[in-house]
C-alpha cells in the first residue's frame, strides 16, 4: 500500500497534482513502469462497451457470430475515433481491439496521462508480460495401446462415444503456448489438414507473438520465431492441452472429443503472456483472419474455446486488473 501511495504521490508531483479522479483510472503497475523506463506498454479500456446480456434473436451460429462481430467492430470504430486520431497524428504505436473495446499503446508518460484525462477512457491497465505457473510434462516415447486413457474413462467419455457422439462437426479453438500440428494424435484433427505433408493455415492459425518478450534479451529469439505462419509450440503446454481435447491416433486415445477439429492461436512467448496477446487471440476466434491478418470471417469461428484458464496472483492477476 505504501508503494502504491508513493507512486500516486510521485505522479501527482510530476503533473502538478493531477486530479485524483484521473489517477484512479490508472493501474499503479503502469505508473511503476515509468519509474524504470521512459516508455511503457499499456491497455486503454473504453467506458462505452457493448454487452450481450440476452440471447440473440438469431437462429444459426454463423448469423450470431456475424452479428456480434459487426456490431462490436463498428461500435469500437466509432467510440475509439478520437483516441485513434490522437495517436495516429503523433505517430504513437498502437493496436486497436474491438472485442472488449480497448487499445494497446506504447508511449511516454505524458501521452499516457493525456489519454487518462479523456472522458471516453475508463481505465488504463498494465500490459507487462506475466509468466504462467510452472508445470511438469511427461513425454511418452513408447507406443500405447488404443485403450482410452484412465481420465477419459473416469469422466465416462467412452460411454458418450458409444452412443455415437465424439465431437463430430465441432470446431474447438485453443489459445496457449502454441501447438504442434504435426504431432500424430493432433495432425488429422487440425482443421487445416489436407494430407500427410500439407495443410492450409489461413483461418486456422494465428500467432499473437509479434515481438520478442522484454524478459528475454534480444539475442535470445523465440525458437518458433515471431508472427509465424503455421502452428508452432515453444513450450509444449498448448500441444498437451489440445491432446486432451481431441487427441487420437492408432496408438493413442487421449482426447475427450476425438471427432472434433481444432484451430488455434499462440498467446505466450515461452510461457510469458500479456493481456494484449490474450485479447488478440480471443478477437481472432470471433472472426478468424487469413495469414496476412486480413479478411476477417466470423463464419470460420470455432464452436467452443477450451483451455487451462486460471487467473492467479503468480501469473500477474490482482485487484487492479480483475476485469
Amino acid at each position: 500500500m505504501y508503494k502504491i501511495l508513493f507512486f500516486v504521490f510521485s505522479i501527482q508531483l510530476a503533473f502538478g497534482f493531477t486530479d485524483p479522479s484521473i489517477i484512479k483510472k490508472i493501474d499503479p503497475l503502469v505508473i511503476k513502469n515509468y519509474t524504470q523506463k521512459e516508455s511503457a506498454e499499456y491497455i486503454v479500456l473504453f467506458k462505452d462497451r457493448l454487452v450481450y446480456s440476452k440471447s440473440l434473436a438469431l437462429r444459426t451460429k454463423n448469423e450470431k457470430a456475424k452479428y456480434v462481430y459487426e456490431t462490436l467492430f463498428n461500435h469500437a470504430k466509432k467510440t475509439q475515433r478520437k483516441v485513434v486520431s490522437f495517436l495516429s497524428n503523433k505517430n504513437i504505436p498502437f493496436q486497436s481491439f474491438y472485442v472488449i473495446n480497448a487499445i494497446k499503446v506504447t508511449s511516454d508518460e505524458v501521452t499516457m496521462m493525456t489519454l487518462a484525462e479523456m472522458d471516453e477512457v475508463e481505465r488504463i491497465i498494465d500490459d507487462t508480460p506475466m509468466k504462467m505457473l510452472d508445470y511438469e510434462s511427461e513425454k511418452v516415447t513408447s507406443a500405447r495401446t488404443a485403450e482410452p486413457e484412465w481420465g477419459l474413462k473416469y469422466i465416462k467419455a467412452d460411454s458418450v462415444w458409444a452412443k455415437g457422439f465424439t465431437g463430430q462437426g465441432v470446431i474447438i479453438g485453443g489459445q496457449d503456448t502454441g501447438y504442434d500440428w504435426q504431432v500424430s494424435p493432433l495432425k488429422q484433427k487440425y482443421r487445416g489438414y489436407i494430407d500427410s505433408t500439407s495443410a492450409t493455415h489461413d483461418y486456422n492459425w494465428h500467432d499473437a507473438i509479434i515481438k520478442n518478450n522484454p524478459i528475454f534479451p534480444d539475442t535470445i529469439l523465440n525458437p518458433c520465431g515471431l508472427s509465424v505462419k503455421q502452428p508452432c509450440d515453444d513450450n509444449n503446454h498448448g500441444t498437451h492441452t489440445m491432446g486432451t481435447m481431441v487427441g487420437e491416433d492408432a496408438d493413442n486415445k487421449i482426447g475427450v472429443a476425438p471427432g472434433a477439429k481444432w484451430i488455434a492461436c499462440r498467446n505466450m512467448d515461452r510461457g510469458w503472456g500479456q493481456p494484449s496477446t490474450y485479447i488478440d487471440c480471443f478477437e481472432w476466434f470471433l472472426a478468424p483472419k487469413d495469414l496476412n491478418g486480413l479478411n476477417p470471417n466470423p463464419t470460420k469461428a470455432p464452436h467452443v474455446i477450451n483451455n487451462s484458464w486460471y487467473c492467479s496472483r503468480e501469473e500477474g492477476c490482482n485487484e487492479s486488473n480483475f476485469y
